[in-house]
């Protein structure tokens, strides 16, 4: 039940930070239109990696301090795939949308921004002193505000159900072509 609550827990806060994202990341992007090319390239790339890095950290937060302080080292590891499956459905998605060479360029280039921050998850499990700061706590205490607003609750209690069972559904397709023989 602890890893379920806890799984619950990080899939509240991939949602919320989902959403928060979505609403900053668009004046980000029109500020972008300002700077030249090659550096809207790098522009682009490094604000891609903020979400990833606030959903890495949150999973180790709240993997690390689900039973009573001590941390799962299960929802450790059940938090990091599902991550690792978010971000990876998610970047794909963005490819398949992608209309233009340049587009799918930039798009494409999340793949190593998503490696190196599973690099940081990694890390971050034996060093949690790299996700403990007020960037992080702040947008814990705002998931918290949020998801303790009544009505708000219910509905993202609702979302996270039919969100869990999306990416364990993810979880098994991608299973599936990695283990399936081809043909």
């Amino acid at each position: 039940m602890e890893l379920f609550t806890g799984l619950y827990s990080i899939v509240v806060c991939f949602l919320i930070i989902g959403v928060i994202w979505k609403l900053v990341s668009i004046p980000l992007s029109i500020l972008a239109l300002i700077f030249s090319e090659q550096f809207t390239k790098i522009y682009l790339f490094v604000i891609s990696m903020i979400p990833l890095y606030f959903m890495a950290s949150c999973t180790i937060l709240i993997g690390s301090t689900i039973k009573s302080g001590q941390p799962s080292l299960g929802l450790l590891i059940i938090g990091g795939l599902t991550f690792v499956i978010y971000s990876f459905a998610d970047i794909a998605q963005k490819i398949g949308e992608a209309q233009d060479p340049n587009t799918y360029n930039i798009i494409h280039n999340q793949y190593y921004g998503l490696l190196a921050m599973i690099i940081f998850y990694i890390y971050s499990i034996f060093n949690q002193n790299l996700v403990m700061n007020l960037w992080n706590h702040k947008l814990i205490d705002l998931i918290n505000w949020i998801y303790n607003i009544p009505i708000l609750g219910w509905v993202i209690l609702i979302i996270a159900i039919i969100y869990m069972i999306y990416i364990l559904i993810l979880f098994i397709s991608i299973m599936t072509v990695i283990v399936m023989p081809k043909r």
